[in-house]
């Protein structure tokens, strides 16, 4: 037992975990501070006698002064309590001081009643009750102002700031919080500071001031770090992630928000946790990265359950809307909205109502049904404008604006967008100011005023374009790409659609550049940024923190894969997706902050992409023709393009598209029936129309969305039953304008003129054969089958280039560590033949697998992933990946599949063979040899030499289906 006895007029601090006992005389005026970082209390003065004296509960985890004061009545001990602190929470203080009374006790004393009970009402939630805990708080404020108590004038401030946050009236809210700040500074309170600059910096970000928002979060980040307050630095930390979302800088909110649900999931504040995992959802789903963010949004939902929010867990509800419209679970959309809807009502919260009534709107108008969804956008902006709320009214006009569009009045959609896009400009809200712009110019499109549609449709690809110029690093800038696709593919639309009109113009040309200009843009930039060594100079500490996230996320990446491949528990599956999830955010923060610190940086971005004349001047040659394909919701458009001038087609929907190719992948992947039909059908409509352009050429396919999947080699030539292949040679690019920037560095010297890297039939399991005379210390097996057929190719390879400082590297000495410590940048082709990898939900941990087992016969971590093949160093002219599905990835519209061999082209190398599906080893082992035949016997070019061994096992009889040799591809320089 503590015991504490202060002399009159004293004042000392204690630790709220230990026991309290204070003497004081009766009549005595004994006052008590209660100084905690968030969370629900209950704390009470007891007289000698045991009655309780003076009663306080707080349950709305609020941070900072708490003041509970009394008149003595005995003489004697008083015990003071506090239940409800945690003894994890780093930060909780008791103040406290007894003396004789004085004339101001009593305005103290008033001012807590009227905090207690203003508290009190607060909790309630509803509107009425909140207006009479303002009025209240009013009042506590003065009466502590009057009694000179600093401290718990600044935290009344700061309660009726929160009240007025409550019912989303932040511009209300501004004048309190501005007020407690200005009274934390005069107290010289670091506490007291940290949380009025997080409250002032939540208001203003609310309404629109993000810029003068991140500063005070910043601030009260930095405070809550010195207090050692691990709920409140979580909070700060959360609020300032919401700042930055708010802002549009996605990478550095990102990294302000991972750090937090391990902070408070430490000290068990659940609410917060659940708050910081839906603010992370949100930030994911702006990147693009759908799975991630559902994975966000549960974890938040479930924290949200378990803490007992409701209005937490309809915001929660209410986001996942947008989620589940995105990956097309419209019933699930729907269902959500709806419960959000009701939860919000059931809370007596109209704010939050509004917010879900937006989202139902878009849900029901979206699906048809706009004369059911215009009285809830109505009812939204009714709240929202009340309330004061900026960014939300002009959210909730933008969904009007769609809505009226949908019941065929262009013109009011186009006075409503207008408005919300001055509301937009007006708090700096760039995101969905683009968004409004996209839907303007749909609606000047309606109204067929072509010129003012793509007025707006520009300035949305200026917003977008300022928002990814901010993000550094491949995956962060594809995010903001994908975001833009619908403008991009606008923009070609309306140009083509001008072209029409204006046919001597020149609209098909820019038509041609807009599609070109969103395309493979980051790939570009990263080559680019290859080339100038960007890590050269690097800080040595960030260095070193890159490289231990990078090993700590490769080990982590292939437990996940073997969990997978093994089809555990989906528990154990979620558990190890979190945890690489997090792993893959920091090492993409990492990279981004090497980047930004480079001063080399600055200039690799936004490379201009090539025009048309410099695309037919520059990359083109009289016996090639680039075929670029754009595909639009309403059309799509394949651009024809060689040296003697351009050609446009119009094409079906991408929905039709969408449906042939989709089909005849699943059928040649397959080996199926009918992949033959399928071929022929897709072919007639996307070769078809240029068939005479592609008479007698070199065929370039820069393709979009389902047709990076197809082997164009394998579709029947247009009128006839043989494939592409017969005729033509076929190579494929995520864009024209990569070809330029690889030209620039491409080593000139012939591949045949240098030695061959091989890597191929690695050691997958203990108890493959050729570890017979060894002592297995593992009997586990992996999820690999070994693949004999690698070895013959291998061989096949090592005879036709006859060299002997080639690498042949099978078996054992085909592990991960050799391939990443062997000097790569010596031979001439790189080889790899093994199981390739495909995670489509994490695409940087797509991997080729290499030897599993090392030379004790023990299991190892043989998975080579994108992340690091992204590392090596290539001077090779030539990359093969004899691997299944190295050629595909996931897609991110407007930049193209985020294959392995991104990775092999960023690393140096000007052309990559990969491969599109899972061919027979046989098969595969054979056209190897003949591609290399062909490549170094006969001296061909990789492009023909391909082909010629494409053609030989067309005319074998044996592997004449496609499926046997059409999924392997080469993609790059065909020279």
């Amino acid at each position: 037992m503590v015991w504490a006895t202060l002399t009159p007029a004293a004042e000392a601090s204690h630790d709220c975990h230990a026991p309290l006992r204070v003497a004081a005389r009766a009549g005595q005026f004994l006052s008590f501070s209660i100084e905690q970082g968030g969370f629900v209390f209950r704390a009470r003065i007891l007289s000698p006698d045991g009655s309780v004296l003076q009663e306080r509960s707080d349950r709305s985890e609020s941070a900072g002064y708490f003041p509970l004061s009394a008149v003595t009545t005995l003489d004697g001990e008083h015990r003071f309590e506090l239940d409800g602190a945690r003894p994890k929470l780093a930060l909780c203080r008791v103040t406290y001081f007894v003396r004789d009374r004085i004339p101001t006790d009593e305005n103290t004393l008033r001012g807590e009643r009227a905090l207690a009970e203003g508290s009190r009402l607060s909790e309630k939630g509803d509107t009425a009750s909140v207006s009479a805990a303002i009025a209240l708080y009013k009042e506590a404020e003065e009466e502590f102002r009057a009694a000179g108590l600093v401290r718990w004038q600044a935290s009344a401030a700061l309660f009726l700031t929160s009240a007025y946050y409550s019912q989303r009236d932040s511009r209300q809210a501004i004048e309190p919080a501005e007020r407690a700040l200005r009274l934390a500074r005069s107290a010289d309170d670091r506490h007291l500071e940290a949380t009025a600059s997080s409250n002032l910096g939540v208001m203003y970000a609310a309404t629109g001031r993000s810029g003068e928002a991140i500063p005070l979060h910043r601030r009260a980040v930095e405070l809550t770090r010195q207090i050692a307050s691990i709920t409140e630095l979580g909070r700060a930390l959360n609020n300032l992630g919401t700042a930055l979302v708010r802002s549009g800088n996605l990478q550095s909110a990102l990294e302000a928000l991972l750090e937090v649900p391990p902070l408070l999931r430490s000290v068990e504040d659940i609410a917060s946790e659940a708050s910081a995992h839906n603010n992370i959802a949100i930030v994911y789903l702006r990147l693009g990265e759908v799975e991630k963010s559902a994975q966000a949004y549960q974890s938040g939902l479930a924290c949200s359950r378990q803490s007992k929010k409701p209005k937490l867990e309809a915001q929660i509800l209410s986001n996942l809307v947008t989620l589940y419209w995105r990956t097309g679970e419209r019933s699930k959309a729907l269902e959500f909205s709806r419960q959000a809807v009701e939860l919000y009502r059931s809370q007596g919260d109209e704010p939050g109502e509004a917010t879900a009534l937006q989202n139902a709107a878009f849900v029901v108008n979206r699906l048809g049904r706009p004369r059911e969804a215009l009285p809830m956008v109505q009812r939204s902006v009714e709240i929202l404008r009340k309330s004061g709320d900026v960014r939300g009214e002009a959210t909730a006009l933008s969904i009007l604006g769609d809505v009226q569009l949908a019941m065929r009045d262009a013109a009011g959609s186009i006075q409503t967008q207008t408005h919300a896009i001055e509301m937009q400009q007006r708090i700096g809200d760039q995101r969905n100011e683009a968004y409004s712009h996209l839907r303007l110019a749909q609606a000047h499109l309606s109204e067929g005023r072509l010129l003012d549609a793509g007025r707006h449709v520009d300035q949305g690809i200026e917003l977008h374009e300022r928002q990814r110029s901010q993000l550094a690093g491949e995956f962060s800038r594809n995010s903001v790409t994908s975001n833009a696709a619908l403008l991009y593919q606008l923009r070609v639309h309306l140009l083509m659609q001008l072209h029409g009109k204006n046919p001597q113009s020149g609209y098909d040309v820019k038509a041609f550049e807009a599609a070109e200009s969103g395309r493979g843009r980051s790939l570009v930039e990263m080559i680019r940024e290859s080339r100038s060594r960007i890590r050269e100079g690097a800080d040595p500490g960030l260095l070193r923190e890159l490289n231990d996230t990078q090993q700590l996320l490769s080990r982590e990446g292939e437990k996940l894969t073997s969990l997978l491949a093994t089809k555990q528990t989906p528990k154990a599956i979620a558990g190890q997706k979190i945890l690489v999830g997090d792993l893959t955010a920091r090492y993409h923060q990492l990279e981004a902050d090497l980047r930004r610190r480079n001063p080399r940086y600055a200039g690799l971005i936004a490379p201009q992409p090539l025009t048309l004349a410099e695309l037919r001047s520059q990359a083109l040659d009289a016996d090639t023709v680039l075929l670029e394909y754009s595909l639009g919701e309403s059309a799509s458009y394949l651009f024809a393009v060689t040296t003697r001038g351009l050609l446009v087609r119009k094409l079906p929907p991408r929905q039709e598209i969408d449906r042939l190719a989709r089909l005849a992948y699943q059928r040649l992947s397959g080996n199926q029936p009918g992949a033959q039909a399928s071929l022929a059908a897709l072919s007639r409509v996307i070769l078809h129309p240029v068939n005479a352009q592609i008479a007698g050429k070199r065929i370039v396919i820069v393709a979009e969305g389902i047709l990076q999947t197809i082997p164009f080699a394998a579709l029947p030539l247009p009128g006839s039953s043989d494939p592409l292949i017969v005729k033509h040679e076929v190579v494929s690019l995520p864009s024209a304008s990569l070809l330029a920037e690889m030209r620039t560095h491409t080593n000139r010297h012939p591949i045949s003129a240098r030695p061959v890297a091989v890597f191929a039939d690695p050691v997958f399991d203990p108890s493959d054969g050729r570890l017979a005379s060894m002592t297995r210390a593992v009997a586990k097996r992996t999820a690999f089958e070994r693949l004999p057929g690698t070895r013959s190719e291998a061989e096949a390879i090592a005879r036709t280039v006859s060299r002997a400082d080639n690498l042949i590297a099978t078996g054992l000495a085909a592990s991960k560590p050799a391939l990443l410590r062997t000097d790569l940048t010596r031979y001439g082709i790189l080889h790899l033949a093994t199981h390739g990898i495909l995670n489509s939900e994490y695409p940087e941990l797509s991997s080729l697998a290499l030897s599993m087992v090392n030379e004790r016969g023990e299991l190892q971590n043989g998975l080579v992933a994108m992340h690091e093949l992204f590392n090596l160093r290539l001077n090779a002219g030539l990359v093969v990946l004899s691997a299944c599905h190295s050629a595909l990835g996931k897609d991110i519209q407007g930049e193209g599949l985020l294959a392995l061999t991104r990775a092999f082209l960023y690393a140096g190398s000007p052309r990559v063979v990969a491969t599109l599906w899972q061919a027979p080893d046989r098969a595969t082992s054979q056209l190897m040899q003949d591609f290399y035949r062909a490549l170094i016997t006969k001296g061909q070019r990789p492009a023909a030499a391909l082909r010629e061994a494409q053609l030989a096992s067309l005319r074998s009889g044996k592997w004449s289906a496609p499926w046997f040799w059409a999924g392997f591809t080469l993609q790059g320089e065909w020279r």
